[in-house]
C-alpha cells in the first residue's frame, strides 16, 4: 500500500516540474517574438531598404543618381526605401549599383559551401 502512495507522489512531483518547464518555454518564446528575434519577410525587406538607403548615402548618391546607375525606375526606388516593397530583379540591380551583389551569389546554393554552385549547370 505504501508503494502505491509513493509512486503517486513522485508522479505529481514530476508533473509539477513538467508544467513549470512548459511555462518557462512559453515565456521564452514570447520574449523572442516580442523582441523581434523572429522576423517576417516584410520586416527583412524593410531592413534591406533601410540598409540600402544608408549605403546609397555613404556613396554620395541621391535616389535619382542610384536610379540612373541601376536602371531601376526612380519611383520604384522611392517606394522601396519607404516601404521595403520591390521586385527581386530590381532589388538585385540596386545591390549591383552599390557593389553588394556578390553577397547574394551563395544564397540558396544546393551544395552549401560551393561558391559557384548557383551558376554551375
Amino acid at each position: 500500500m505504501q508503494l502505491g502512495q509513493g509512486l503517486s507522489v513522485n508522479i505529481a512531483y514530476y508533473s509539477m516540474y513538467l508544467v513549470v518547464f512548459f511555462v518557462y518555454l512559453h515565456i521564452i518564446v514570447c520574449i523572442l517574438i516580442m523582441y523581434g528575434l523572429t522576423k517576417t519577410p516584410r520586416e527583412i525587406m524593410k531592413r534591406y531598404a533601410e540598409n540600402l538607403s544608408v549605403l546609397r548615402k555613404k556613396k554620395g548618391l541621391s535616389q535619382r543618381n542610384l536610379s540612373e546607375k541601376s536602371g531601376v525606375a526612380y519611383g520604384t526606388l522611392q517606394k522601396f526605401e519607404a516601404t521595403g516593397v520591390i521586385s527581386l530583379e530590381s532589388f538585385l540591380k540596386l545591390c549591383k549599383a552599390v557593389d553588394r551583389l556578390e553577397e547574394f551569389e551563395n544564397l540558396l546554393t544546393p551544395g552549401g559551401d560551393d561558391q559557384n554552385a548557383l551558376f554551375d549547370t
